[in-house]
């Protein structure tokens, strides 16, 4: 049975989105993604808009879903300000040690692009770190974290779908004041021996959580 969306795609005649978006990166790999069927993708840049994130305050979070509320609160105002279904995007680094079986313990969450300097986020990483040998989370499976991209497809009418995408493993450190300001160097995916920094897969290895949330829109969605 076709999804909520998909039926208000077609119903509406839809063939033009907004992505609630300013990085040019993000743009365009989003357009390649939909662009053969015919969808056409208007950035904030195109339209003069700003992007309408929420000031970061580095926090552990326990409940608030970060990146869902991101995702949606960006789609509903950019929909409400233009008429038009908006692609609210965000992207997200995750702890959550306890991740393996099903969740728990402490948690924290980071935005991505990264909302503070490399050595800012480098003491925040350092702190998450010495909570988690703190609270007993030593071992190799209970550093649970991963890499997350949510998308909210959101009407002027208030209609919304969600999407998502995300790579699990491991938050690792490798001694200390080895730290620095980037996830990347300190997550092993599931079934990899080394840092996602370093596994040369590229930039689709990099951005592989949000390929598998444009993916999950495109099957929701477009097929």
């Amino acid at each position: 049975m076709e999804g909520v969306a998909n039926r208000l795609l077609k119903s509406r005649g839809v063939r033009r989105l907004v992505l609630a978006s300013n990085d040019e990166r993000v743009v365009s790999n989003f357009r390649a993604s939909i662009g053969p069927y015919g969808i056409e993708v208007a950035s904030l840049t195109e339209l003069g808009l700003p992007d309408p994130s929420h000031p970061y305050h580095p926090h552990r979070t326990k409940r608030r879903d970060d990146g869902l509320l991101s995702a949606t609160s960006k789609a509903s105002v950019v929909a409400t300000m233009t008429d038009m279904p908006t692609i609210g995007l965000a992207r997200g680094f995750y702890i959550d040690p306890m991740l393996r079986w099903g969740g728990g313990g402490p948690q924290w969450y980071w935005p991505i692009p990264w909302p503070c300097a490399s050595e800012e986020l480098a003491g925040e990483l350092s702190e998450a770190d010495d909570a988690l040998n703190a609270s007993g989370y030593c071992g190799p499976d209970d550093r649970g974290s991963y890499f997350r991209t949510v998308l909210c497809l959101a009407w002027p009418d208030a209609e919304s779908q969600t999407f998502e995408g995300r790579v699990e493993g491991q938050f690792q450190t490798w001694g200390p004041g080895d730290l620095a300001g980037d996830p990347a160097r300190y997550f092993i995916p599931e079934g990899e021996a080394i840092d996602l920094a370093h596994t040369g897969e590229g930039e689709l290895q990099q951005y592989l959580d949000q390929e598998r949330a444009f993916e999950a829109f495109r099957k929701a969605v477009l097929a």
